[in-house]
């Protein structure tokens, strides 16, 4: 009797553990696809944010230009005399400044 109930637990047990490697490996595949969309969903995001930010530096250091004209009757000579007038912490690497016109766009 004993033999026969522990023939039957081995049984159940590793059918249990059949049933529960096949529901893993489904489980898995669907967390796959899940974390693939969820990923493309968080990079389309991350580029969004990023254009919106990039846009609202480049208004804000209009502005700082314009502000800076408004008093000293001149545009700034470069970034960095623009970034001490505004206080406004930006990578000036990444824009490109004609301190002739004013003018201020990303490279």
């Amino acid at each position: 009797m004993i033999k026969d109930s522990m023939s039957r637990y081995v049984v159940l047990t590793g059918a249990m553990a059949l049933f529960l490697a096949g529901y893993s490996c489904d489980y898995a595949s669907d967390t796959k696809e899940d974390i693939s969309k969820i990923t493309d969903k968080k990079v389309a995001n991350i580029e969004r944010a990023r254009v919106a930010t990039e846009k609202s530096d480049i208004e804000a250091l209009k502005k700082g230009i314009t502000a800076f004209n408004a008093s000293n009757g001149r545009y700034p000579k470069d970034l960095a005399e623009l970034q001490e007038f505004t206080a406004i912490d930006f990578d000036k690497g990444i824009y490109h400044y004609n301190p002739q016109t004013g003018t201020i766009a990303l490279k």
